[in-house]
């Protein structure tokens, strides 16, 4: 029987280069950028789910799933492991909420080489500027190192990653994992997709 495997949006980042919460930040049709990545992924996945801090300042209905209390440090690490503590699934393919030109057929390429390598700690989509641990599947079999390095202070994912069991699927197309990490990013984007809209 195949593992399950489940969707999350991540958004409980600080957005402090962003200067206000990018999760909230109006995209295309849908008031907030959350809602958006949530609606697009949703008929792909049996389960999907909406990764925060506090769930209180989203105001449309959603699977939240909160931080977990307990840890020194917010981080995707911290996120990602309240994830696969919470979830009923197997794995969970990980997007973050400020990236949204992941397309579907990209994530059905994650999806099938997860199939196929089921026993893997993750599979992680790599860009020509390196992998990209927010458009990654990541297994419940991390769930103890993930632990271990939440509770010794480690907050760099790619730091994690680089003691995990991982396939890489190369992706050539950079565009599609654009970052919206500054207000001139995203208003870029906006721009350029009204213009071509």
């Amino acid at each position: 029987m195949p593992s399950s495997l489940a969707c999350a949006i991540l958004a409980g980042g600080k957005s402090s280069r962003m200067g206000e919460d990018k999760a909230l930040l109006p995209y295309g049709s849908f008031d907030t950028l959350a809602e958006y990545q949530i609606r697009k992924f949703s008929p792909y996945f049996d389960a999907i789910y909406l990764s925060c801090e506090n769930r209180e300042k989203f105001h449309f209905v959603a699977n939240f799933i909160e931080d977990q209390r307990g840890f020194t440090h917010r981080s995707p690490l911290l996120g990602i492991y309240s994830l696969l503590s919470n979830i009923k699934e197997d794995a969970v393919l990980v997007i973050g909420v400020d990236m949204p030109k992941i397309t579907p057929e990209l994530v059905d390429t994650l999806k099938q080489t997860y199939l196929e390598y089921p026993q893997t700690d993750a599979i992680i989509a790599q860009s020509p500027r390196g992998i990209e641990p927010l458009c990654a599947i990541y297994t419940k079999a991390i769930l103890p190192s993930l632990k271990s390095a939440l509770q010794s202070d480690v907050l760099k994912l790619q730091h994690f990653i680089a003691t995990l069991d991982v396939q890489k699927i190369t992706f050539e197309n950079e565009e599609s994992f654009c970052n919206l990490n500054y207000p001139d990013q995203y208003r870029n984007l906006i721009q350029k997709e009204q213009k071509h809209g």
